[in-house]
């Protein structure tokens, strides 16, 4: 059985550089094909971005990656303690319709998500920590 992997790091987006070269490593690590971890770590990138932009805002705290592989698949699991947001229960779709021009800047993190991986799971523990987990499966191994 293989050991999780897990970082933390300030909730700063000068950090997010550090959790994408440790999802590479991980996947690396784990023997992910690089496809699947391109899109792991693009999904992490969106998630780690909204946590430190929308969750902590002004206000600074921690956020705990751990990097794991179970079966064909590798897990990430996000954690921290900012304002609870469930990104699972978000069911809006940016409008591809309009011109670019005329579209808000931003809203396109949990499409992005969603797109990349294929089971995102969310939940507040009881002691108020968020527990984000996304999950990328892939077939064989590099």
């Amino acid at each position: 059985m293989e050991a999780i992997l897990s970082i933390k790091v300030e909730s700063d987006l000068g950090n997010l550089g550090q959790i994408r070269g440790f999802i590479e490593k991980s996947a690396q690590h784990f023997g992910v094909p690089q496809d699947a971890c391109n899109q792991i770590r693009l999904a992490v990138d969106e998630a780690c971005a909204n946590i430190v932009i929308h969750g902590y805002g002004e206000g600074k705290g921690d956020l705990e990656v751990s990097a794991d592989r179970q079966d064909d698949a590798m897990v990430v699991t996000l954690r921290d303690r900012a304002r609870p947001f469930n990104p699972t229960q978000h069911v809006g779709h940016p409008d591809f319709t309009s011109p670019l021009t005329e579209r808000p800047v931003g809203g396109m993190g949990l499409f992005i998500i969603r797109e990349s991986v294929d089971v995102m799971d969310y939940h507040c523990s009881d002691a108020g920590e968020n527990i984000l987990v996304l999950t990328k499966r892939f077939i064989g191994q590099s």
